[in-house]
């Protein structure tokens, strides 16, 4: 039963693709592409709610992926998951620790992937019920007031998300 959290999947291997589209499937609307590039370009044009990409692929990596899209005002808030070995992950994706959400150690066990995204759906969905909430909420708008003034604040930028 898919929700309304789309998830882009992002890999060169088209069997880890499928099985990941599957394991996902159950709780997003997900589509899948094999390259990084492609990816950029479909979060520019289809803003997904959650990526989860292959840190090794030819052309544009995940790394490059990730440094691309953080560098965009529109696709910097995407929620990203790297698939990577263990070594790439203690030795090149380190300085990307505080950039992307979570990592995925490959080789990995499908039930662990999919739990990682569950989880992270779960945010999304909570995150998403609580700006639509929030943009119909009543709050006073006071402009002397500095907790009013967050409020419009949060609420303009909410409306960009």
């Amino acid at each position: 039963m898919p929700s309304n959290i789309k998830v882009l999947l992002v890999d060169d291997n088209p069997m880890v693709l499928e099985m990941l589209r599957q394991a996902l499937a159950q709780f997003s609307s997900v589509s899948t592409l094999t390259d990084g590039a492609d990816a950029m370009l479909r979060a520019i044009d289809d803003k997904p709610d959650l990526i989860i990409s292959d840190y090794s692929m030819q052309a544009l990596d995940g790394k490059q992926l990730v440094q691309k899209l953080k560098g965009r005002s529109t696709t910097a808030n995407i929620p990203v998951i790297l698939m990577a070995s263990k070594t790439d992950i203690t030795e090149k994706l380190k300085v990307l620790q505080d950039t992307v959400e979570d990592f995925i150690e490959k080789p990995f066990f499908l039930k662990e992937a999919a739990g990682l995204g569950t989880g992270m759906s779960g945010k999304i969905l909570t995150y998403k019920a609580l700006t639509a909430e929030f943009r119909t909420a009543r709050l006073p708008k006071d402009p002397a007031c500095p907790l009013c003034s967050a409020h419009s604040a949060i609420r303009d930028l909410s409306g960009h998300l």
